[in-house]
């Protein structure tokens, strides 16, 4: 990478042009390699740092771009790519698009690997505790069952008064009207 370009772009993917054309497609597979997991060392395979003010801008524009592009159906986000760089990104796309459909749907899960296969739930009224004599408390006993991407089962176990209860529900229903927006 020419570490040291200096021409005014109007768009950080611009930043592509002071990259030798060989090292262009490998450099947005590493892009992808990063939003699946696997951190490359962008220093020793591109000579450029990640630090760097411009090559961040250019990361982060990139992995915008893919990501948008992997979670709509449509695929209009490459629309927004400069016309000379939109079929090496179409490319990545259609050759990483399985991995780029995963990174999404991680990323929307806050991270998270593990899918949520069952859920339990059992309504205790809580009649008494050491510190009080009568609380007549209703206690809401969540159990929800997840698969790791290794396929090991685990239990979340959550417990919440009618107050917790309410305010989950609320931002589950703010969660649902944002994805609706989508």
């Amino acid at each position: 990478i020419n570490a040291e370009y200096g021409g005014s772009c109007s768009w950080p993917m611009e930043l592509l042009d002071g990259i030798d054309d060989a090292m262009r497609c490998p450099l947005l597979h590493s892009i992808v390699d990063q939003l699946c997991g696997r951190m490359p060392d962008y220093a020793t395979l591109y000579g450029a740092s990640p630090s760097s003010p411009k090559f961040a801008a250019l990361l982060k524009t990139c992995k915008a771009v893919l990501l948008a592009s992997a979670a709509s159906e449509d695929k209009r986000a490459v629309d927004s790519v400069p016309a000379a760089h939109r079929n090496l990104v179409q490319e990545v796309l259609d050759a990483r698009g399985a991995d780029l459909e995963v990174a999404v749907q991680e990323t929307a899960a806050g991270g998270s690997a593990a899918r949520l296969v069952d859920i339990d739930w059992k309504l205790n009224l809580m009649l008494a505790s050491d510190k009080m004599a009568c609380m007549r408390e209703p206690r809401v006993l969540l159990n929800l069952g997840t698969v790791l991407p290794n396929g090991q089962e685990e239990q979340v176990r959550i417990e919440m008064s009618r107050r917790e209860l309410d305010q989950a529900i609320q931002m589950l229903a703010e969660a649902e009207a944002v994805m609706h927006d989508l």
